[in-house]
C-alpha cells in the first residue's frame, strides 16, 4: 500500500516542518508585500498535505465527519505552534510549503520550501521546540504513548551541532539537519549517491536506499520498500512494480496492494474502511474494517471486534487501556487526555 512520508511534525503542538525558506521582501523595488497567509486556512491546507493526501493515495475510507473533526483538532495544534515565542516558522512559510507539496503522496520530504528554520530565542530561554531557538537546539524530552501520539516536555534553548559538525545521541544536530555517519547533514541537500540516514537528507523526489540517496525507482528497479519507488508503484519481490489490484492475491506480497490492505485470512487485497468509536471492526463481510480512532479490540480467537470508546479532552485516561482511547492527536498525560502543550516560559 502506498503511503506518504510524514514531515517533521511533533503532533502534540511541537511544530517542526521539514523546514521553510523565508520569502524575500523585494525591498525598494516597489513590489507589493505578499498578502499575509491566514493561519487557520494554511493549517487546514497543511493537514491535507500530511493526512488527507496519503489517505486518498492509500484508498482508505474515512467518514467525512471524522476527517473534518481531525482537521479541526490539527488546526488547534498548528496555530498554537505558529504562535510560540520566537517561532521561526510563520503562516506565509507554511503556505509556501503547502504550495510546493501539491497533491503528491510523499508529503513534504525533500522540498526546499519545507525546510526547518531557526527562531529568535537566546540560549537558556524556555522553549517548546528547537524552531524557536536562535542556535537551533531545545533540550526537550520526547515520549510516545500506546496510540503513537508524541508528547514533549518544556526545555531550554541551547547550541545544537551545526551542519558539518560531529553529532551523536548526546550531541543533536541543529534544526534542518540530521545525523548521517556521525556528521550533521542539511535536510534536502544530498544528491544521488550521497550518504543519508533517512530521506530527509535527500533532495526532492529521491529515496534513501541502503544508506545512499537514490532516484525513486521506475518499474523493474530494485527496492527495499515502497518508499523507494515512484508514487504509482509499490515494492514487489524487491523490485518496483504496479501494485496488486483489489481482489488480487497478496500471499507473497503482504505490502504490495495498490490500495487497501492484504487481508490476513483471504490473502486478498481488500478495501480498508475506517469506522467510528464503538462500531464493529475487523474482518467483516469479506472486507477489512479499521478504526478511525484507536485500534480494533478483537474478540479472542476471532477476526472481529469493536473500536474503542472515545475519551474527551480533559477526561481521565489510563495508558494501555485498549477499550478506551484519547481523541485524535490527544495524549494521555498524567492520567488526563490532553490536546496541545502549555507554552513554555
Amino acid at each position: 500500500m502506498r503511503t506518504a512520508s510524514i514531515s517533521r511534525l511533533a503532533l502534540c503542538g511541537v511544530f517542526v516542518m521539514g523546514a521553510v525558506v523565508a520569502c524575500s521582501s523585494g525591498g525598494g523595488t516597489g513590489t507589493p508585500a505578499p498578502t499575509p497567509a491566514d493561519p487557520n486556512a494554511t493549517c487546514d491546507s497543511y493537514f491535507d498535505v500530511l493526512f488527507t493526501n496519503p489517505v486518498t493515495c492509500a484508498g482508505l475510507g474515512v467518514p467525512a465527519d471524522i476527517l473534518a473533526d481531525e482537521k479541526s483538532r490539527f488546526r488547534t495544534l498548528c496555530t498554537q505552534a505558529l504562535n510560540y515565542p520566537g517561532e521561526g516558522i510563520n503562516a506565509n512559510m507554511l503556505r509556501d510549503c503547502v504550495a510546493a507539496s501539491g497533491s503528491q503522496c510523499r508529503g513534504t520530504t525533500g522540498l526546499a520550501a519545507c525546510l526547518a528554520k531557526k527562531g529568535t530565542l537566546a540560549d537558556g530561554t524556555a522553549c517548546n521546540s528547537a524552531n524557536q531557538c536562535s542556535n537551533g537546539g531545545c533540550s526537550t524530552t520526547t515520549s510516545t504513548n500506546d496510540a503513537g501520539v508524541t508528547s514533549t516536555t518544556c526545555g531550554t534553548c541551547n547550541k545544537a551541532v551545526a551542519v558539518g559538525g560531529a553529532c551523536s545521541p548526546t550531541a543533536a544536530c541543529t534544526v534542518g539537519a540530521e545525523c548521517v555517519n556521525s556528521l550533521c547533514v542539511a535536510d534536502a541537500s544530498v544528491d544521488v549517491g550521497g550518504a543519508c540516514a533517512t530521506a530527509n537528507s535527500c533532495k526532492a523526489n529521491l529515496a534513501c536506499n541502503g544508506g545512499k540517496c537514490a532516484a525513486l525507482g521506475a518499474h523493474g528497479d530494485k527496492c527495499v520498500g515502497s518508499a523507494d519507488c515512484q508514487d504509482t508503484l509499490v515494492c514487489l519481490n524487491s523490485a518496483c512494480a504496479a501494485g496488486i489490484p483489489l481482489g488480487g492475491d497478496c500471499t507473497k506480497a503482504p505490502f504490495g496492494c495498490a490500495q487497501g490492505v492484504c487481508e490476513g485470512m483471504s490473502k486478498k487485497c481488500t478495501t480498508l474502511s475506517l469506522v467510528k468509536p464503538g462500531d464493529a471492526c475487523g474482518f467483516i463481510n469479506n472486507g477489512v474494517v479499521g478504526c478511525a480512532k484507536g485500534n480494533c479490540n478483537l474478540v479472542p480467537n476471532t477476526a472481529a471486534g469493536t473500536c474503542p470508546a472515545l475519551i474527551a479532552d480533559g477526561q481521565a485516561c489510563t495508558p494501555g487501556d485498549k477499550t478506551k482511547t484519547c481523541d485524535f492527536l490527544s495524549a494521555c498525560l498524567n492520567g488526563t487526555c490532553t490536546l496541545g502543550s502549555t507554552i513554555c516560559k
